[in-house]
């Protein structure tokens, strides 16, 4: 797959962000970006399209269901757009137990799968993901689990208790879906000072931790005051912390891309440390140059 270049992994992030955030007044961005060149490009305004029930964008999504951009599991996301798109319209969002094991239901139905399928799928996946190989993209029934893993997040913050169980469905097989799932059972501010903890104390970096990265940067701009200050501790006492984690939280202030993070980041430029030293001259100039890489938007 080509890299992106500015403009994509930019507007990556900004339909990214109308879809996590339900922005209907970005529909036009997204709508454009589904006929995009890039299959990442592409792959993140479906699933915006399909957390947004936009009925508009589906021409265009079926039209990608029915060719072969360079990876074949493209298909895939445009076939779970569909189907979360016709839900959302005619569910909405869960917020009650009825609602969310309706949506369940309804989205289990129209993308041809059961709990059973989903298991054996899931399965088979944790296995391959645990004995190290790496797969560009979760198989369409993981994917459909994340989906799933949306409506119990959005229950949940809704206060509807046991939302794990009403949907029926085993979340433990995929990180990505775990991930959400856990976060949703938490307040705003207990869910960025965890994945903010999370995330420094990282030791070495697994292709799945980015999904912490992806998650954090997901709340926006009310998690980089906090992410600097963490910096700023880190700064004068990294005592049981190391670069991998430091240099991660850098990472999700770029994907943020919010300008107030330059001087902390910049305080670690001509650190002791060459490591840090070099993401944060790497990170500083993304920050400067207003790029907001994207990580894992596969889900």
């Amino acid at each position: 797959m080509e890299p992106l270049d500015f403009e994509e992994a930019n507007l990556i992030t900004e339909v990214r962000q109308a879809g996590v955030q339900r922005d209907h007044s970005k529909l036009p961005l997204v709508r454009k970006a589904v006929t995009d060149s890039h299959a990442l490009v592409v792959i993140s305004a479906m699933i915006a399209a399909g957390r947004l029930g936009d009925t508009d964008s589906m021409p265009q999504i079926i039209a990608v269901s029915r060719r072969r951009l360079p990876h074949n599991t493209t298909t895939d996301f445009a076939d779970l757009a569909l189907a979360r798109i016709q839900v959302e319209n005619a569910v909405g969002r869960a917020s009650s137990a009825v609602s969310l094991s309706n949506k369940v239901s309804k989205f289990l139905g129209k993308t041809r799968l059961s709990g059973p399928s989903l298991r054996g799928a899931g399965t088979a996946y944790a296995r391959l993901s645990s004995s190290g190989r790496n797969l560009r993209f979760a198989p369409y029934e993981v994917q459909a689990i994340r989906h799933v893993a949306d409506f119990v997040a959005e229950a949940s913050e809704a206060g509807v208790p046991d939302a794990v169980t009403i949907s029926g469905i085993s979340f433990s097989v995929d990180h990505a879906a775990r991930l959400k799932v856990k976060l949703a059972l938490m307040p705003k501010d207990q869910r960025i000072e965890w994945l903010t903890e999370t995330i420094a104390r990282k030791t070495n970096l697994r292709g799945e931790d980015y999904y912490e990265v992806r998650a954090l940067a997901d709340e926006g701009t009310v998690a980089v005051d906090p992410l600097i200050e963490k910096l700023r501790t880190l700064k004068q006492n990294r005592a049981g912390y190391s670069y991998p984690g430091i240099k991660t939280l850098f990472r999700v202030l770029g994907s943020i891309g919010d300008r107030r993070a330059i001087p902390v980041v910049e305080s670690f430029v001509g650190d002791k440390d060459t490591w840090l030293d070099f993401y944060a001259r790497q990170e500083l100039r993304d920050l400067e140059n207003g790029l907001r890489t994207p990580y894992h938007v596969d889900y």
